[in-house]
């Protein structure tokens, strides 16, 4: 049996290849036909018989892969492509492939599955190593969570575990409409000042909105080159608030973004922040001066520093100094105070104290 198999397979490829020939020039004129009848009479059959005959032939040669490939694979969803849903609402769609040479047993999931959907078998059978599953149909069910266009890849195996190819990848754009409104920016942050050793905080969150009142925003802060905060400066993304205590190395001017996202859309903001060193508080000498029924309240000043006249009835309780209401007046480097005795207490303590904020 093996003496006749070389002539077998030289018969088979002989005919293969005069069919194939046949097929081909049908497709031309009638003396080009003519010419080839005395290679194989076949070719004055009936159009349709020649059509055939040739097409088992080129079957007959290829392998498993050509076999696939001379079969146009049908995918099948439901909902029909092109395929969309909304942000926020409950989305299902089904998929099947047909007209493969073998039927799918399992299925493989590549590209960019929208946050919130997964896919599994139609019946719940769940990704192996979110990568296959191994199901006749698919199915693609859940809730997106981000809007947007997204791509994936369904590839259908013949056997399970994604053994076999019985066609090529289907490409699947699934579109993620949203009806979200972007964070808003109602105030602008002024720029801020900190001091070295001192604790700095700053709420962001009072500057941003979102007119949808379902949405939550989250907070995020770097410098505006892109490179992250300064090691001492932190933020909380849910609330927003910036805080740290910088220390004398830290001290010069940051540019700050600060960003309020919903998670989809955002809303940002920048500004200077500058770390100082500490002003010295110097203590200044009250000098007191009786005019008539005036007594005239005098003290020097230091530019960046602030004053306040305080008396007391108790000079031991330091909780019991309080501002004196009056006008004060500035001249050069000193300041002033003219109180009408009639409206001071019998006795009475004054103090001028100092402070670096107003």
């Amino acid at each position: 049996m093996n003496k006749y198999a070389p002539s077998l397979f030289k018969l088979a490829s002989w005919r293969a290849n005069t069919a194939l020939i046949a097929l081909i020039t049908l497709l031309q004129k009638s003396p080009v036909i003519q010419a080839l009848t005395k290679l194989d009479r076949s070719v004055l059959a009936p159009l349709a018989r020649i059509t055939q005959k040739a097409t088992v032939a080129i079957a007959g040669l290829g392998s498993y892969q050509a076999i696939s490939g001379a079969t146009t694979a049908v995918y099948v969803t439901n909902p029909e492509a092109p395929v969309s849903a909304n942000r926020g609402e409950p989305f299902s769609l089904t998929f099947s492939v047909q007209n493969t040479m073998a039927r799918a047993s399992s299925w493989s999931v590549s590209g960019v599955v929208p946050e919130g959907l997964a896919v599994s078998g139609s019946q719940g059978e769940p990704m192996i190593d979110g990568t296959y599953f191994n199901a006749e149909f698919g199915l693609i069910s859940g809730t997106p969570t981000v809007a947007g266009a997204f791509t994936i890849f369904l590839k259908p195996w013949r056997d399970a575990e994604m053994s076999g190819p019985t066609a090529e990848a289907y490409e699947l754009v699934i579109t993620i409409n949203s009806d979200n409104n972007s964070p808003i920016l109602d105030a602008p942050i002024e720029d801020q000042s900190a001091t070295t050793g001192q604790s700095f905080s700053l709420d962001i969150s009072a500057s941003f909105s979102d007119p949808d009142p379902n949405d939550e925003l989250s907070y995020s802060a770097e410098q505006t080159d892109g490179s992250d905060l300064p090691d001492w400066l932190s933020i909380t993304p849910s609330t927003g608030v910036l805080s740290g205590t910088p220390s004398a190395n830290d001290v010069g001017a940051v540019l700050i973004r600060v960003t309020a996202s919903d998670g989809e859309l955002s809303a940002e903001d920048e500004f200077s922040l500058s770390v100082t060193e500490p002003i010295d508080l110097v203590a200044t000498d009250l000098v007191l001066e009786r005019i008539g029924n005036t007594l005239l309240a005098k003290w020097s000043i230091v530019d960046g520093l602030f004053y306040t006249l305080e008396m007391t009835s108790n000079p031991i309780d330091p909780q019991s100094w309080a501002p004196l209401e009056t006008d004060v007046i500035t001249e050069n480097d000193q300041q002033r105070a003219e109180l009408e005795l009639g409206s001071l207490p019998d006795s009475i303590f004054l103090r001028v104290s100092t402070s670096d904020t107003d």
